[in-house]
């Protein structure tokens, strides 16, 4: 791994872990792209899995800020691509889109050691790691989506959308449900050209993430194919692409502006007997000169653009608790 250097800690549990370097390793990392670029390959470390110390403040040396402009997303920027993917969606050009923004938080007193340590009590159930890549750069998320879990071959995937803050309303909208169902329908017709077996879809429920709540289906199956290649197939689903799949990914090219690099991609641990992939979400890149911030959120019919900015301030809220200088 050279300079690499990486900790994650998994769902539910308190064991902070690391990826001993070892070619002969027969465990392997994985940190992919939204959209596999150039500047963006899909990076995968191969070694043996260890538990280790948490990461202390000072351990890491940040990268300076590339030359591309990672200026943030205003609001007004923001709120005009909302209205053009309305426009799209009326137009049959599109049936959801999820668009996101950047924030950007000046350097501060914080690290992105202490953000992992941070993330790691403050949401027990995420999936939290810090990454350290000569390449890619340094990032820590706690993300709250699974992307595809395997245990022999039996599969767990979820189908996750729709967003709500639980300080403010308990009821989920026809048009929160109708996103949500959007995902479910996608991975089913994937599995199915795949010809995995044994296809069981749970009732959609509440998943919590701090102060925002979203709706989760958990999705099983059996395949004797391998994790990696499925998560392929999957990914990026309607959950961060939209859909029709690639008119929406077309679409987030020409409007957002930018790469979206690392954020939405997914990354997790793959061995021969099991793994864990997840979307990367709730997401920070850190640089010398600050904290780039990722945020999103999908557009239907009926999306309301005031909405959608609040939606993802929320995100970008929970993303920096506690974190903001």
């Amino acid at each position: 791994m050279g300079d690499v250097r990486l900790w994650w800690r998994m769902p539910g549990e308190t064991e902070v872990m690391t990826l001993l370097p070892a070619p002969d390793g027969e465990a392997v990392f994985h940190f992919a792209p939204f959209v596999n670029d150039a500047a963006h390959p899909h990076l995968a470390f191969r070694g043996r899995p260890q538990p280790t110390s948490p990461p202390e403040p000072g351990t890491l040396t940040l990268l300076p800020p590339p030359e591309e402009d990672f200026r943030p997303t205003s609001r007004g920027e923001h709120l005009a691509a909302i209205r053009s993917s309305l426009q799209a969606i009326a137009q049959h050009e599109l049936e959801k889109v999820v668009l996101s923004r950047v924030d950007l938080i000046p350097a501060g007193e914080s690290s992105p050691e202490a953000a992992f340590n941070a993330k790691c009590a403050e949401y027990p159930d995420a999936f939290v790691y810090l990454l350290h890549h000569p390449a890619a750069g340094t990032w820590t998320g706690a993300t709250p989506e699974l992307l595809l879990k395997r245990d022999g071959e039996a599969y767990e995937t979820v189908a996750l959308a729709g967003t709500r803050r639980t300080d403010v309303r308990t009821e989920w909208t026809a048009k929160e449900r109708s996103e949500q169902a959007v995902v479910v329908e996608y991975i089913e017709r994937v599995l199915q050209r795949l010809g995995v077996r044994e296809v069981e879809v749970g009732t959609v429920r509440d998943r919590i993430y701090g102060r925002i709540a979203h709706l989760e289906s958990q999705i099983r199956f059996h395949s004797a194919q391998s994790l990696t290649h499925i998560a392929r197939s999957l990914h990026p689903t309607p959950a961060v692409g939209g859909a029709p799949l690639h008119a929406a990914l077309r679409f987030i090219e020409r409007t957002e502006g930018r790469s979206r690099g690392y954020y939405s991609g997914f990354l997790g641990l793959d061995t021969p007997t099991g793994g864990a992939l997840f979307v990367n979400l709730r997401c920070m890149q850190w640089l010398a000169d600050g904290v780039r911030v990722h945020a999103g959120g999908g557009i239907v019919d009926g999306s309301d653009p005031d909405s959608e900015w609040d939606e993802t301030e929320a995100k970008i809220a929970s993303i920096l608790s506690g974190l903001r200088p």
